[in-house]
């Protein structure tokens, strides 16, 4: 009886990503629940659809004002339909610089955590809100927003985990024991939410190993400016590279030296972290180490040809990403 009652047990199976953008609505409509996964709200009035003024993703953001006017401070609750991770938003429109507005992050009754929202300009612009680093959630609070035009909010991006009864569904052959063999590394786009979500990555066999936290930071495509060494290219990191932005995630083509090489030519411009992008398709391998591999101190990836095109193709604008290691979940009998 025991056995049976841990198989019916819910078992996470896969994660959907959601994005919700709220271009689907007009200036002036009410939004309660006209999204399944969150509903939004506020106890000052209606959350309203609002014309969206900044450059994130026109035409149309939330607040509680129909046009973003000085009545958009109002507090505003959003509870999803079920636990989500990896959410992340943007706020709209801070006129001033400093704390604009704070975050309460709620699970299962419980504050996980209060984050500030801060901008770092006096003119309308978008901030991202991060809140990657939280599982979960089921709720979150905005409020004290501070800024005197007030703020309006667009594209809630989240991942919601997929469950399933494997005793109810008649297959038992989840209970086996068998680990699961996933990718061992992920890389997760937070930013922009076009293309949000978990891209398997391989890892490397030097320099710091890759932790379930990661590292977060902006992508940086480098410039070697040498694409001497037959396939080599200004992207691949084989030589010092040119005017790296120190603090960010070195993303790096793949080339004719060691991955070692390319990493720590990376590291040694000011990158936090590395990631590798296959030239000869979408396998996955764990990255070795050559001659320069000891001398690695940061973390890196190896993303597939395909994945590391689709984010290529955002380049131009911050697209910001977190780099950990992939935890397996184990099924096996309780």
């Amino acid at each position: 009886m025991i056995c049976l009652m841990a198989l019916a047990a819910p078992v996470p199976s896969a994660a959907v990503v959601i994005m919700i953008n709220f271009d689907n609505l007009i200036s002036g409509e009410v939004v309660d629940d006209d999204y399944p996964e969150a509903v939004f709200s506020s106890p000052d009035g209606p959350i309203l659809a609002i014309a969206l003024r900044a450059t994130h993703s026109p035409p149309h953001a939330i607040c509680t004002a129909p046009d973003g006017g000085p009545t958009c401070v109002s507090e505003i609750r959003v509870e999803f339909a079920g636990p989500v991770d990896k959410l992340t938003f943007w706020a709209v429109g801070a006129r001033q610089v400093g704390v604009v507005a704070r975050v309460e992050i709620i699970s299962d009754g419980m504050v996980l955590g209060i984050e500030d929202i801060v901008s770092s300009s006096n003119g309308t612009i978008t901030i991202p809100v991060d809140l990657t680093a939280y599982i979960g959630i089921d709720e979150i609070t905005i409020f004290d927003v501070t800024d005197p035009a007030g703020l309006a909010f667009d594209t809630f991006a989240f991942r919601m985990p997929v469950f399933f009864d494997s005793f109810e569904s008649g297959d038992l052959s989840l209970w086996s024991g068998v680990q699961i063999s996933p990718p061992p590394a992920i890389v997760t786009v937070n930013f922009p939410p076009r293309i949000a979500g978990d891209y398997p990555a391989g890892d490397a066999a030097f320099g710091q190993p890759l932790t379930p936290g990661g590292k977060v930071g902006d992508l940086e495509y480098v410039n070697d400016g040498d694409d001497s060494g037959g396939d080599g290219s200004i992207r691949d990191a084989c030589q010092p590279l040119l005017g790296f932005t120190p603090g960010r995630i070195a993303l790096i083509d793949q080339g004719p030296c060691e991955f070692g090489t390319q990493v720590l030519n990376a590291e040694q411009a000011g990158a936090i972290a590395a990631i590798v992008v296959s030239n000869t398709g979408d396998d996955l391998i764990t990255m070795e180490p050559g001659m320069d591999g000891p001398l690695v101190m940061i973390s890196s990836a190896f993303l597939g040809q395909s994945d590391g095109d689709v984010i290529k193709a955002e380049l131009g604008q911050t697209i910001n990403v977190t780099i950990h290691a992939n935890v397996p979940f184990t099924e096996g009998h309780p």
